[in-house]
């Protein structure tokens, strides 16, 4: 499964639960909350997030792989790991 598919006007990322605690990914949905809109829904083990962004200064691609970058460094904090 893809984790990550971008299209013009909305992303769709898939985050595995073994991988990503739903604390990490409410906490960096809030952080990125000026950015861009976020609809999440739940598939099997994976939290699925709609992205669709509101900033007109960065692109939706270039959004989203900074919010995955933030998400982890939030997830590895919460693990002890950093």
């Amino acid at each position: 499964m893809k984790t990550l598919v971008v299209k013009d006007t909305f992303a769709f990322l898939y985050l595995h639960e073994d991988i990503y605690s739903l604390t990490s990914i409410l906490t960096s949905i809030h952080t990125y909350s000026e950015f861009f809109k976020v609809s999440k829904n739940k598939i099997g083990k994976y939290s699925t997030l709609k992205i669709e962004s509101l900033s007109k200064e960065y692109s939706l691609q270039e959004l989203v792989h900074e919010f995955m970058n933030y998400l982890l460094s939030v997830e590895k904090k919460q693990r002890g790991e950093l």
